[in-house]
Formats: C-alpha cells, structure tokens, sequence
C-alpha cells in the first residue's frame, strides 16, 4: 500500500460506540484492534496539602491518598466522538482537551449510546497521568425498558451482557464502567439488575486488576426513574454491589451529610461521587462562573492528538490561599412591588404580591481576603482586585504579553533572592540520573548580575542547582541545563540570584542523555536549599 493510501486509511480509524444489543454482540468477534495502548500509569500514594503550596520556608506536608476524597471527572461533550474520535489525531486546533489529570483519579467518558467505547486517545492520555478511564453503559426512556426485558430474560443473558462489556475493556485496556439506568425496570425485575450489577463488579474485578463499577443515581429499588440526589435506602442496593455512586446534581447539604451517614458504617465515604453540572441544572450555586476562555494561536498545520499529550505537571496557584472566610448564606428574598405609586403603603403592596412568581431572590456579594487580591463574588460572577503585595514577597504570574512556543509564559517577579519560586509537583523517575532544561528570558533583569537556578528534589529534600550550561536561542531567548544524579523528582522550582523579573517559555524534564551520563563531577553544582 502507498504512504499516501496508508495515511487515508489511518485517518479513517475511529474510536466508536456500540448501539444496540444486536451491534454488541456481532461486533464482539471483529473488534478493530488499535494502536499500543498505554497501561495505567502507578500513582504515588500520597498527595500534598495545598494549604502550604505558596511557603518556600517549609517542607510540604503529605497525606494518605486513601484519606482523601477522590475526584471523578464525566466528559459529557456534545455527544462524544468528535475531533476526539480519530485514532491518529485530527487537523483540527480547537478541540477540547484536558490538562488538569493532577486532580483527577478517575475519568469517565459518556454518550447517549447504549455502551460507549473510551476513544484511544481519552485513555492514553489518562493512562499516561495514572487516571482510570471508565466507559459508560446507558438505556434510556422506553427503548431502554425494551433492552433491560431482553437482558433479563434469562441468568445466561445477563451474564452474557456483562461478559461483553468485560471483553471490551479488556480488548481496548480501559478500566471499567459507569452503569447510567435512565428508565423504569419493572419491579419484578430490581433483583436482576442488582444481579447484573454484582455479577459485573466482581467478574471484571478478577478479568482486570483495578478495574471499577460506578453506578449513577437513577432508577430506584422500586423501579422508579426517580434520581434521589442522595445515598439512601432507595438506591443503596445498588451502591453495595459495586464500587461508588455517582450522585445527581440537585443535591443539598443536609442530604450529603446523610449520604456520610450511610456509608460510614462500611467505611465507604469515599465511594460517593457528588454530581457538579458546569452548565448549572438545577445544581447548588447555578453551576460553574460561565468564565470564557480564549485561546488563539495559529500553526502551520492545526493538529489534535490527545494521545501524544505529554505528562502534565501540578501548578500551583500562587497565593490564592483565603485568608478570611465570610460566612455564606443562601440569597434573600424580597418581595419586588409592581405598584407606580410609590406612596401606597407596605401593605397595600403585599395585597398584590400573592404568587411565587412576585418574588425575586436578592444575589449579595460575597468577598474573599487573600494574599494577593480581593475576591468578589456575585451570584456567577467573579472579580479580583490586587492589593498591595509584601516587598518581601516572591510570586509568579501567567504572561500572555509573550510567548516561547505559543501559548503564554511564566512571569516569576523575585523580591527576596532567599527564597525560591514553588512551580510544579511532577513524578518522574530515571535509573540513570534525570536533566532539566529551562528556556527563560531575563530582559528585566541584569542578566550579568543574575543567576537562574533549579530547585528539584524528592520527598521534601530539595537541593539547588547550578546550571551545567547555556545556549543562546533567538534573542530573547536562552536555555540553561541542569544536570543531576536524581533517581527521582517530586517537585520544581526555580531560584534567582539577584530581585528582578524573569520569563520562563519551557520547562523540560527528561532522562540524562549519554552525553552527560559519564560525568559523575556534579557536586560543585548541587547543594543544599536554605530555608
């Protein structure tokens, strides 16, 4: 075959759902294989406190990642299978991608198909960060009765649905599924879907080591439709068959603390996902802040490829650590007259107001203290104002005025050289010694007088490092090289010598190329970090 028609032919190959039952099980004996897929990648098990990201004066503090909450991102995107669906990338520049898999442990990937397949590159991408991707299984309305009454027919049916999904996973190396039952089951049938559900919980627990059953608060013990936007008595049947409960996005707080009150018996708090819809629906709060983010750039070739996403770092927000916390109170409601003459009296304007619809909530403004700005919040929108900043105090800032490699840049402003800039928390592991590069530009900074150095260490024991040496990239632009013996780093940061502002456009975090493997003479470049 030509280069030419091997291309058309990549291009061509997709990630896609399965439909019907009746697509399921043809399709079982003629899965599509696709490219190597990526295991998923071991996470530490612990995370830091981000209560001390910003204070360079003391050692991070760790925690259990088991005594943690977990964090379950649902990617609900226009349907799926968009840009997202080529197995080799697309032409595409402004497809959705994610960055933020620092904060995640599992992902889940949804449509309003019957089983929904991962694309390629959503797991790899995932895999690559250590998140767990699931699929989702979802019937709905009156055609979903009509599968569930195929299902259960018989024990063999059931188990044979639950094997498919099983071999799918395993064939296409996810981790697992979200169980989303958007109809009624007659009652008669409760007993079978909680069979279904047990069944496949603990037969892909065997088939895949780690693998997870999520089941979305939906139908009840009773058969009802009815999302109960909390763990209890109506759908807990199902929450104990399997590995978690992802719960409805109307819920309260009184129904979350008896949703805690119903798991800790089992010890299983952690197993319930509490539902946060960005676009608001019926959610508490109204949802996210309708924030709008722009990006534009232009390439050569518009390209978009989640499986070659490199590993994301864990960026620190500087000195947004609230510092008064104001009580928070659901919004007042007034009474809102429609009466012209304004000097009726009180109570001839209640008379008037007799339906829900006459009144109207009042949005107060909430405000937050923090290191560096006063944060406003009103209903859904949000304001920083600066304040005056410390003379003693190092900070960082996203630069969009300039940029490396497209994009925007790292503005590190140093006002104490005696203390170091806290970047980033990454796992990167090498058997022979790991090398960092740093472009950077030091316009507003005398670049004779001041010295870049990285800050890089693991577990704590963070050693400042000299640059090994400089190349001078367009004007103005340089990289310095950082060379060490480390097996392993858990954290970055960069140091200045002199006050000053400087632009990072790259970091770069690789193992120590041969070149430098035979020079053993590191230890004039690497001491000690003096808090």
């Amino acid at each position: 075959m030509s280069s030419k028609a091997e291309n058309e032919t990549s291009q061509v190959l997709t990630s896609k759902p399965f439909k019907t039952l009746e697509e399921l099980y043809a399709g079982l004996s003629n899965l599509t294989p696709w490219p190597e897929i990526r295991d998923v990648r071991k996470s530490v098990d612990y995370v830091y406190s981000g209560k001390d990201i910003n204070d360079v004066t003391k050692p991070l503090v760790k925690w259990n990642r088991n005594k943690k909450p977990r964090t379950l991102v649902c990617h609900d995107m226009k349907g799926g299978y968009l840009d997202d669906r080529f197995i080799f990338g697309s032409d595409a520049h402004d497809s959705y991608v994610f960055y933020h898999w620092s904060g995640v442990d599992s992902f889940v990937y949804f449509s309003h198909y019957l089983v929904t397949i991962p694309p390629y590159g959503w797991i790899n991408a995932a895999h690559t960060h250590g998140v767990k991707v699931l699929g989702t299984v979802i019937t709905e309305w009156t055609d979903g009765e009509r599968i569930w009454k195929e299902i259960f027919r018989s024990e063999a049916e059931i188990k044979r649905f639950a094997d498919a999904l099983i071999t799918l996973a395993k064939f296409y190396k996810f981790d697992g599924w979200l169980i989303n039952v958007e109809n009624k089951i007659d009652e008669d049938d409760i007993d079978k879907l909680i069979f279904f559900v047990k069944y496949l919980t603990n037969t892909i627990h065997t088939a895949l080591e780690g693998s997870e059953v999520i089941w979305y608060d939906s139908v009840t013990v009773k058969g009802e439709l009815k999302w109960q936007n909390e763990l209890n008595d109506l759908n807990k049947c199902f929450f104990e068959v399997c590995d978690g409960i992802f719960l409805n996005y109307n819920w309260t707080d009184t129904g979350l603390a008896s949703s805690r009150n119903q798991a800790i018996a089992g010890n299983r708090v952690r197993d319930i996902y509490v539902g946060l819809d960005v676009w608001g629906r019926g959610c508490p709060g109204g949802g996210g802040f309708q924030s709008e983010y722009s990006v534009k750039y232009s390439e050569d070739k518009p390209f978009f490829n989640l499986s070659v996403q490199s590993p994301q770092v864990s960026t620190p927000s500087p000195h947004l650590e609230i510092l008064n916390q104001p009580e928070i109170t659901e919004p007042k409601v007034v009474k809102e007259s429609n009466l012209l003459n304004k000097n009726e009296t009180e109570s001839a304007s209640e008379q008037v107001l007799t339906t829900e619809s006459d009144l109207k909530k009042v949005v107060e403004d909430i405000v937050y203290d923090t290191k560096r700005s006063f944060v406003k919040v009103h209903g859904q929108s949000i304001v920083f104002t600066s304040t005056t900043l410390n003379s003693e105090l190092n900070y960082f800032k996203y630069c969009r005025s300039c940029s490396f490699n497209g994009g925007g840049c790292l503005e590190i402003i140093t006002s104490n050289p005696r203390l170091f800039h806290r970047l980033f928390l990454i796992q990167v592991t090498s058997s022979h010694g790991i090398q960092v590069s740093i472009v950077y530009s030091m316009e507003n900074c005398a670049q004779d007088q001041c010295e870049l150095m990285l800050v890089a260490g693991d577990d704590g024991n963070l050693k400042l490092i000299s640059k090994y040496q400089t190349e001078e990239l367009d004007y103005p632009w340089k990289k310095n090289l950082y060379i060490t013996n480390f097996e392993r780093i858990t954290e970055i940061g960069v140091a200045a010598s002199k006050e000053g502002r400087i632009t990072l456009g790259e970091i770069v975090v690789q193992d120590k190329q041969p070149g430098y493997r035979d020079n053993q003479d590191l230890g004039t470049l690497i001491s000690d970090v003096n808090y």
